[in-house]
């Protein structure tokens, strides 16, 4: 199970299968190309993800979410783990899941006031 975290305007899920562990937050915008920030390596730890594997996985996964869902999110910032386990397309996977989880919060939200 992959849970998703929100911290002020990012969303952040992890997922962790046996030894294998991929973290992924994204910040949602509208306009201008997407920043890619690698977070920090532990010393002793090899970069095993290019950021460009990386965005491109995460921009697939974003676009199958938005043709499923009927929505159009676009990533302003994509924060990953370079030493992070391969291969980068569970990110893909990642980003999908953390716009199903923003769609399903948008929709609490309205039906919250909805109800007054």
């Amino acid at each position: 199970m992959m849970q998703v975290v929100r911290q002020g305007d990012w969303y952040s899920v992890t997922r962790i299968t046996g030894p294998q562990h991929n973290l992924l937050s994204l910040l949602f915008g509208w306009d201008g190309e997407s920043q890619v920030e690698a977070l920090p390596v532990r010393r002793g730890e090899a970069r095993q993800l290019s950021e460009h594997d990386v965005r491109t996985a995460v921009e697939n996964g974003i676009e199958d979410a938005n043709a499923e869902l009927g929505v159009h999110f676009r990533a302003r910032g994509i924060r990953y783990v370079p030493s992070d386990t391969p291969p980068a397309s569970v990110y893909r996977l990642l980003a999908k899941r953390i716009v199903q989880a923003a769609v399903d919060e948008a929709s609490a939200l309205h039906a919250k006031r909805a109800l007054g």
